[in-house]
């Protein structure tokens, strides 16, 4: 659950103080968008990711920290965009893309340029020549392999297509973060520059053939199950009286007591809240799925979750 606090902060540069509003939410449901942006559980906390001092302007991370600025914030280029239409969260984290620039730090200013491309998506404003600028930037910097994996998105997003494709064939990645990349190879070839959430193309890997549900809390009862050609689950269950809609979240296999077993984790939405559910996976000898059981156990939930959170991170 968010957590919202308030702290007195003095401006490194003016010396002004002034209250911000702190965020802090460790949960997250659901899966980020290709470039990781955070699913709109967690999306919140992007508003609260960078501060402007009142009186000068000057904009960071945490204004209390002191760096090195100069005359940065008299410059032209600050003052364009201050004075800029875009709305005051898309500025500010376009100044603190400005500022990072001027330091030296290409990382750090890419991806305060990629918050300000999310900022101008959600007002519906076109960010290509933002998102062009944030790909140089980023592909300027030592990146990790997350890193690299935003940056491909950043390159379709502009609708680079041949440099993504360029910057695909140097990657060596990991299997969790090779399969974005076989999705975002296949949004290229069709040149779409659209914004998608892993959500979509989240599968399970699992043979699957008809099996019975097993249903292992009072409240829930599975009414339907549609199994897509992708593999991929959609659940309609009914919640409380009502019914909601069940999205799969991840399926992953979680070593229990020494015995390996198969988990689903499900994100509920409902009209006024939001839940995960884990399942458990029964398997046949075979290898094919025989039944889904509602998970009831805390510790192997919080086991499950443990290992969910490793796999993203």
């Amino acid at each position: 659950m968010a957590n919202i606090t308030t702290a007195l902060k003095k401006c490194m540069h003016c010396g002004f103080e002034s209250e911000f509003d702190l965020y802090f939410d460790d949960v997250e449901y659901g899966l980020p968008d290709l470039d990781f942006r955070p699913s709109q559980t967690k999306r919140q906390e992007i508003d609260f990711g960078i501060e402007r001092c009142p009186k000068c302007n000057y904009v960071a991370r945490d204004i209390s920290i002191k760096r090195d600025i100069g005359i940065i914030l008299d410059s032209e280029e600050y003052q364009e965009i201050l004075n800029s239409t875009y709305p005051y969260l898309v500025k500010s984290y376009l100044l603190e893309g400005l500022i990072q620039i001027k330091l030296g730090n290409n990382l750090a200013s890419g991806l305060a340029i990629l918050n300000a491309c999310w900022g101008l998506d959600d007002n519906n404003i076109d960010c290509i020549e933002e998102r062009e600028k944030a790909a140089s930037l980023l592909r300027g910097a030592t990146l990790d392999d997350k890193g690299k994996v935003i940056l491909v998105d950043v390159y379709r997003r502009a609708e680079l297509f041949d440099e993504a494709l360029e910057y695909i064939e140097t990657l060596d990645l990991p299997l969790e973060y090779q399969k974005i990349i076989d999705v975002e190879k296949t949004l290229i070839e069709e040149y779409d520059s659209d914004c998608h959430s892993m959500s979509e193309f989240n599968t399970l890997t699992l043979k699957t053939n008809d099996f019975d549900y097993v249903d292992g809390a009072d409240s829930i009862e599975v009414l339907e199950s549609k199994l897509f050609g992708d593999g991929s689950e959609a659940l309609i269950m009914p919640y409380e009286g009502e019914v909601a809609s069940f999205d799969l979240i991840a399926t992953l296999e979680v070593l229990v007591d020494g015995v390996s077993r198969w988990f689903s984790i499900l994100h509920c939405e409902k009209q006024n809240d939001d839940e995960a559910f884990v399942y458990e996976l029964n398997m046949n000898e075979d290898g094919t799925l025989s039944s889904i059981e509602a998970c009831d156990s805390e510790e192997v939930i919080n086991q499950v979750f443990d290992a969910y959170y490793k796999l993203v991170e």
